[in-house]
């Protein structure tokens, strides 16, 4: 299944209507691999801007204010979702409070 997106939006979808609007809109197609899951996909994806910045900021670049609240609430989200993700592979046996 196509997905499109650009810096606001993500689209999955096959449907004819979604497809035009992605056109219209000047989404871009994301390359998918028939195996890879779109929250795999999205995984890969933020790796591989997290290593850009660091990049960036290995060459001299500087992360605005602005900028660094953005990647601390990242942070913050995507430390909830290692949670919850891990919650998920406890043994029932072990009480989690």
């Amino acid at each position: 299944m196509p997905i499109y997106y650009n810096n606001d939006l993500i689209i999955c979808s096959n449907h004819d209507s979604d497809k035009k609007f992605a056109k219209d809109y000047n989404l871009k197609q994301m390359k998918t691999y028939n195996n890879d899951s779109l929250e795999h996909i999205l995984l890969t994806q933020i790796c591989s801007s997290v290593e850009l910045i660091s990049d960036d900021m290995d060459s001299g670049a500087e992360i605005t204010p602005r900028n660094f609240d953005k990647i601390k609430l990242a942070d913050q989200l995507l430390h909830e979702v290692q949670e919850d993700l891990a919650f998920q592979l406890l043994p029932s046996n072990i009480n989690n409070q």
